[in-house]
């Protein structure tokens, strides 16, 4: 469709698409889950073309064709920068609707962070191990993107540093690997 990222992909019901472990206190993830454990759809992964290669449409499209399929949510995830929070604001006030603030970090494998906005997330170079511990710190929630989008394995080790949730569907993941990343998620208690 002409808003792949919205329109049905990553789409959440009920915490669908993704899964989280007991949110810690300050876990700024507990308030994003709450609204979708409520029915909320709200959609945790969108880039927006001026950033990402991967997206379809600037910010503001990408806010008013959420708002108008009718999600209550968006989380802009860009690889390696964050979205001024006074802009998506703005926005949000502008079409009635959620919008979270989130970065995509190349660590071994892609994982998105939520709950933390700072310059010091943009940085190059982080190990997943660093970036673990600095959003643990800092009241944050790791998820990991797309697994087993370019392999069969994971890169990081996620048993020792266990990220907060596992996206579960994207048009990333292939759906031969849906059953594969469900039971990761179970097997790490994220489901």
């Amino acid at each position: 469709g002409p808003c792949r990222n919205i329109a049905g992909v990553h789409r959440l019901q009920r915490l669908k698409s993704f899964s989280f472990n007991q949110p810690r206190p300050r876990l700024t993830a507990a308030e994003i889950v709450a609204p979708m454990q409520l029915g909320f759809e709200i959609d945790l992964h969108v880039h927006y073309k001026r950033h990402a290669r991967d997206a379809d449409h600037f910010a503001e499209a990408m806010v008013q064709r959420a708002a108008k399929v009718g999600l209550d949510g968006i989380a802009f995830t860009e690889h390696g920068q964050q979205l001024p929070r006074d802009y998506l604001d703005e926005l949000g006030r502008k079409y009635n609707i959620v919008i979270y603030s989130g970065i995509v970090i190349a660590c071994g494998e892609d994982v998105l962070v939520y709950g933390i906005h700072s310059p010091e997330l943009c940085r190059p170079g982080w190990q997943w191990p660093e970036l673990w511990q600095y959003v643990q710190d800092n009241g944050g929630a790791t998820v990991l993107a797309h697994p087993f989008r370019k392999r069969r394995f994971i890169k990081i080790d996620w048993d020792g540093f266990p990220p907060d949730g596992i996206e579960v569907a994207s048009r990333h993941i292939r759906p031969e690997l849906t059953p594969d990343i469900d039971y990761q998620a179970k097997r790490r208690g994220l489901h």
